[in-house]
């Protein structure tokens, strides 16, 4: 209802500028071509009159953004629950292809892949329709000019580590992607997909699967700032193996973990 109203009166206040400003020049054109008495008698009351609206009118369009700023900064946040792979899947790509449409001051994307959980799986199926159309989103951005990508892996198998790096090396168009790796951790990770500077995504990794499970979403910027600051603490810490800088891949880094899980 107030926003309908202030619709309303935001509307109004413009048609009586333009009538006021309309006015005002018609007055100044007959004042300038034809000689009328009253107007030229009246100038000066006529131009104060005209200022007098054009104030009202800045007042009024000052008081309706600064309502607007107001009612953004004390919108909460958006939180969404999604209960299968599938769904967290596709709205995970979907978030990412918006985010090229999109204006956001942090141009980046953090993912901690939580898919190398230590167990026993079944062999690697075939990525269904929802998965591959995430990756297809993923590696779309990756792609894009002015994004960058940070992957944090978690490794457990020569199989999961040679995965790893098919996948980097099959991403030759990404100019600023970088990857990090965790060997044979002994705990699962809860596995953030932050996007942008507003968009979460926290999921944790199933044992059964390839994938994640399911997972939470947030749209929320001081969210997704405080999701940062434990996705920096993983990404520095002294454990973890350099992969992938922007230059590209990093031979020795491979060698080194495949020796130590051999080990």
């Amino acid at each position: 209802m107030n926003k309908a109203r202030d619709v309303l009166l935001g509307r109004l206040n413009k048609i009586t500028l333009y009538l006021f400003a309309a006015a005002g020049v018609v007055a100044a054109v007959a004042g300038t071509i034809t000689n009328v008495p009253w107007i030229s008698q009246n100038l000066s009351s006529i131009l104060l009159f005209e200022l007098s609206a054009l104030l009202a009118y800045i007042v009024l369009e000052f008081s309706s953004v600064d309502g607007h700023l107001r009612s953004l900064r004390n919108r909460s946040g958006e939180l969404h629950t999604l209960d299968t792979p599938e769904s967290l899947y596709r709205t995970a790509a979907k978030v990412l292809q918006e985010t090229l449409d999109s204006t956001h001051a942090n141009k980046s994307v953090w993912i901690v892949s939580a898919t190398g959980i230590p167990n026993a799986r079944p062999p690697l199926p075939r990525l269904n329709s929802a998965t591959r159309e995430y990756y297809r989103a993923l590696a779309s951005l990756m792609n894009h000019s002015g994004w960058s990508v940070r992957i944090i892996y978690n490794i457990e198998s020569a199989e999961r580590l040679e995965w790893v790096r098919n996948y980097l090396s099959s991403m030759r168009g990404a100019t600023d992607l970088e990857a990090r790796a965790v060997v044979n951790a002994t705990r699962e990770i809860i596995a953030p997909l932050i996007v942008g500077d507003t968009d979460i995504f926290l999921a944790q990794g199933d044992r059964r699967f390839h994938a994640v499970r399911a997972g939470i979403w947030i749209r929320d910027s001081s969210a997704n700032l405080f999701a940062r600051t434990y996705f920096d603490s993983l990404w520095n810490a002294p454990d973890l193996k350099v992969v992938r800088r922007a230059t590209g891949i990093d031979s020795n880094a491979f060698e080194a973990i495949l020796q130590e899980l051999a080990e």
